[in-house]
């Protein structure tokens, strides 16, 4: 969004769209976690 769209929003949308913007960031870490873990899981039993 351009400086001028920012300007023209109310405090309750610009909230709605930080909460927004950290909650998808959050599923985003949670997901590279979990991959992380399946991975390191998953090749423990191959290490001789």
């Amino acid at each position: 969004m351009k400086d001028i769209e920012w300007m023209a929003l109310d405090d309750e949308t610009l909230e709605g769209l930080l909460v927004e913007r950290w909650v998808f960031r959050g599923v985003i870490l949670v997901v590279m976690f979990a991959a992380a873990i399946l991975t390191t899981a998953t090749l423990i039993p191959g290490i001789p």
